[in-house]
Order: structure tokens, then C-alpha cells, then sequence
């Protein structure tokens, strides 16, 4: 695992001390949380000061057998999830009534979770309409997003969230941008990418990348809905 700190100018990796086989990572402000290949859960705190200086990992005690964090929840490996924010030695602070969970995504004003049986399901406040049903404001229980089923990862980046099917297509909803007048650009609910039908993965950044089957990487832009395939050498 290795960090940089932003606003460093020159930003320069350094390694982790401790951390050995980590298979997840989630940035909180100044904090790096990881996951390792055992399921342990550490905290890494990268010197804003100075960037150079080797961050020590510390292993959270609790919980354990740890999949996935994002944002403030966690995953563990048999599905439940936790929270973050309310760490117990006892239990590792767990939410309960919603299990089975492959995958999520969370950025505190809603969380969007995958099921092993390959739904989608969020809960939260919809701002920029990310619980993408386009009927509930608010939800403190999961709500089942429409179209989505056989789906196999999810990602997301601020307001705008996307899902890949096992048939390859790619589907978004969420913030998209602004608009001349400054209002938001909200997809309501999810719908398909055009002219991608081998998509193995997407990672959601300011925009997202999508990796198909054949090797090719593509970039998509929300605010145009454009696609445009990344030339390589």
C-alpha cells in the first residue's frame, strides 16, 4: 500500500510499513483505511506535513474478517455490513436487517449496496437522486433500484453512481454535472450506457473508466453522455 498526501506539489508515493497482501483501500480526508488479504482492518495516517515521511499502519482490533470500506461503512466477508463511526469491541458496530452483500458504495448522504443475487439496493437521502428510484426523497431501509438485476460490480464517485451486468452493459444514475442556469443534471434512475456491450469493470472518478472484455479502456463522460475510447500505442 502506498500513499501521497495532496496538496504536496510534487507528489511522491511512500510505502506503508506493515501492511502486507492489502485487497481494499478507502481515502477519509487525511485517513487511509485498508483491508487485507486476512480480512484485518488498519488505519493509515499519511504526515500532511511531511509527505515524505514513511506512514506506520495501525490494525484496528475489531472488526474483523473485513471485505470492503467505503466511506463510513464496512463489509465483512459473509456479508453484513458495519459502521465506522460506531466501532464497539463487541460487535464492530453492525447494521442489521441487511445481509448477503457483495459490494458497496457509500458517500455518507446515501449508500448503495449489491447482493449477491446481483440487485442493487440503496438507502439515504436521494440528493442529485442517488438512490435512483425516482419516487423516495429520503429511505432508512433499502430500496431496490429498478432495471438492475444480474449485476456484478457497482462503483461510484460523489453524486453519480454506475453497475455492470453479467451481459456486459454498463448503467448510471446520479448527479451529472450543472446545467447553463446552474441547476443540477440528475439521471432519476438507471439507464444504460449506448455502444458498450463487453464491460468487465468501471471505476467512477470525476468521470468513469470502463474496462471491456477485449482489453480496450473507455472514458464516459456524465454531463455530455459521451464515450470515447482511450487510444493506446
Amino acid at each position: 500500500i502506498f500513499s501521497s498526501v495532496y496538496p504536496h506539489p510534487n507528489p511522491i508515493p511512500t510505502k506503508a510499513t506493515r501492511i502486507a497482501g492489502g485487497v481494499s483501500v478507502f481515502a477519509e480526508r487525511w485517513m487511509l483505511y485498508v483491508v487485507d488479504k486476512h480480512g484485518a482492518l488498519w488505519r493509515v495516517n499519511p504526515s500532511h506535513i511531511h509527505p515524505s515521511k514513511t506512514p506506520v499502519a495501525q490494525r484496528i482490533s475489531r472488526p474483523k474478517s473485513v471485505r470492503q470500506i467505503s466511506g463510513g461503512i464496512g463489509l465483512y466477508q459473509d456479508g453484513p455490513l458495519f459502521s465506522l463511526e460506531n466501532l464497539t469491541p463487541e460487535t464492530g458496530g453492525p447494521i442489521s436487517g441487511f445481509g448477503g452483500i457483495a459490494a458497496v458504495y457509500n458517500s455518507f448522504e446515501n449508500t448503495v449496496a449489491l447482493k449477491a443475487d446481483g440487485t442493487v439496493w440503496a438507502w439515504g437521502r436521494d440528493l442529485a437522486c442517488g438512490l435512483g428510484d425516482e419516487v423516495h426523497m429520503e429511505s432508512h431501509a433499502p430500496v431496490q433500484l429498478p432495471g438492475l438485476t444480474g449485476v456484478k460490480r457497482i462503483s461510484g464517485k460523489g453524486g453519480f453512481r454506475f453497475a455492470v451486468k453479467e451481459d456486459g452493459t454498463v448503467w448510471f444514475w446520479g448527479y451529472r454535472g450543472w446545467n447553463e442556469d446552474h441547476h443540477p443534471i440528475c439521471q432519476t434512475v438507471p439507464a444504460k450506457l449506448p455502444g458498450i456491450t463487453d464491460a468487465v469493470d468501471v471505476s467512477a472518478h470525476w468521470e468513469a473508466l470502463i474496462q471491456t472484455a477485449g482489453g480496450d479502456l473507455y472514458v464516459f463522460q456524465p454531463k455530455t453522455l459521451e464515450v470515447t475510447r482511450v487510444p493506446f500505442e
